[in-house]
């Protein structure tokens, strides 16, 4: 019984704590023309449609999350932090992007150059335009 009751709690703690890192409510993702695949402290999404015109099945997929802080001048030390950590990237690139909303940073990134370069820009525009009409800064 207390096994029982003890799993229970485990598992509605483990969805509050999924459910506090989604940025995007998946509405919009879909209308996006994609879906949330996994929501673990970040969450991933992937595009519901293979990239027309490949010989092979692409599905673009990108990571969204986001980081809070006390002050302004935190947020200000992380975004040094991570322009730094890009610049001393060693394997492959580092194709981190960053919105700043307040005390927040919102991320998007990929790990693909390919879906960096074709489909980032478009996803970071999408991306802009929802945290601008869903948080005030």
């Amino acid at each position: 019984m207390i096994r029982v009751v003890l799993l229970i709690i485990i598992f509605i703690s483990t969805e509050t704590i999924a459910d506090d890192a989604r940025v995007v409510d998946e509405e919009t993702i879909k209308s996006w023309g994609y879906k949330t695949v996994v929501v673990d402290r970040k969450q991933s999404i992937k595009r519901v449609f293979k990239v027309p015109g490949k010989s092979e099945a692409y599905y673009p997929r990108f990571v969204l999350w986001k980081e809070c802080f006390e002050s302004i001048d935190l947020v200000n030390k992380r975004v040094f932090s991570v322009k730094e950590e890009k610049r001393a990237y060693t394997y492959g690139y580092d194709y981190r992007q960053m919105i700043i909303k307040d005390k927040c940073i919102f991320f998007i990134t990929t790990d693909v150059q390919y879906f960096s370069l074709e489909f980032q820009p478009e996803m970071l525009e999408r991306y802009k335009a929802y945290l601008d009409s869903h948080f005030v800064s």
